[in-house]
């Protein structure tokens, strides 16, 4: 039974032939149960058997990314990037990042835009500081499960990589926005749209040129590995 259903979800969202817009609700929909499954162990927290659950609901979610990924992709040994390669590349992407936004941040804060923590980030780092088991279920989420998720639903799912050049682009675009309000939330500053807003183009624009979901998601989570390393230190 679980096999068939697995078996059934993988082949629901293949992407190569599906409308774009069979894609977007899919990829809400995800989103929506990723956010439920994140709500109600937020709620429970102190739970053992409430974080077993959410553990092993990633645990599938994940299982399920990999194997959609695999049977929609060609991958030739030879000409895979190496795991070594992976992580160079990503560490390039992270540092690069982290300038642009460090310029962004100073030439805001001569105009008085200033920079705050998000709600999103205020709500993360207090699951975070909350201690036991719940801080390390936390961390796990945020800079490995979460990074992962959103790639593969806001990048591979949303954006027909191999589709015509107008849907390939506007998907891109409306992906772009999606992932950035996404984060903001209700803290709609011009801050917030700025900073996210260029986390959002890198990672998408990234994608559209090397065509790596693989790549993308390694670089997302050396990203939010970063950011977590800078808060907490």
């Amino acid at each position: 039974m679980l096999t068939n259903t697995f078996n059934f979800i993988i082949k629901i969202i293949q992407p190569e032939n599906k409308k774009t817009l069979t894609r977007f609700i899919i990829s809400f929909l995800l989103l929506i149960l990723e956010q439920i499954a994140l709500g109600v162990w937020s709620v429970h927290k102190n739970s053992l058997s409430y974080t077993v659950a959410f553990l092993l609901i990633f645990a599938f979610f994940l299982t399920v990314i990999d194997a959609t990924i695999r049977n929609t992709t060609n991958i030739n040994s030879n000409s895979s990037p190496s795991g070594f390669k992976r992580i160079i590349k990503a560490t390039c992407f992270v540092i690069v990042m982290y300038i642009v936004l460090a310029i962004s941040i100073y030439l805001s804060s001569k105009v008085g835009i200033v920079t705050k923590d998000s709600e999103n980030t205020k709500h993360i780092l207090k699951l975070i500081n909350y201690g036991g088991l719940s801080s390390m279920v936390m961390l796990v989420y945020v800079v490995v499960l979460a990074p992962i998720a959103e790639e593969y639903i806001f990048r591979y799912l949303m954006i027909p990589i191999n589709g015509s050049r107008i849907s390939k682009y506007v998907s891109a675009a409306i992906s772009a926005l999606l992932f950035c309000f996404a984060h903001i939330g209700t803290d709609l500053t011009i801050a917030n749209v700025i900073n996210y807003g260029i986390i959002s183009i890198f990672l998408t624009g990234n994608y559209l040129i090397f065509k790596d979901i693989r790549q993308n998601m390694l670089n997302h989570v050396g990203w939010n590995l970063v950011v977590m390393i800078i808060t907490l230190i």
